[in-house]
């Protein structure tokens, strides 16, 4: 799934008008929240995030995830900014 994603998000960053057709989920969070949790995956799920929140639709729903700091955002160096 995580390179299935990793592939799709590489395409949104090469053509953002991609984005307009995904529905901006509340229930994606969750998933990205437990992929943190993994260190191997973190970066992906960080690269992710950073491209979602992009889009104001998926900045709304990201709001009101109540478990936004499982994103382990305080975890991340400078090698892990994209």
């Amino acid at each position: 799934v995580l390179t299935k994603l990793k592939r799709g998000f590489a395409e949104v960053k090469k053509r953002p008008e991609l984005l307009d057709e995904v529905p901006a989920e509340i229930s994606a969070w969750p998933f990205f929240l437990r992929v943190c949790e993994k260190a191997s995956f973190a970066k992906q799920a960080w690269e992710g995030t950073a491209v979602l929140l992009q889009d104001s639709r998926w900045r709304a729903t990201f709001a009101q995830e109540e478990q936004k700091f499982s994103l382990n955002l305080w975890k991340a160096g400078q090698r892990d900014v994209p």
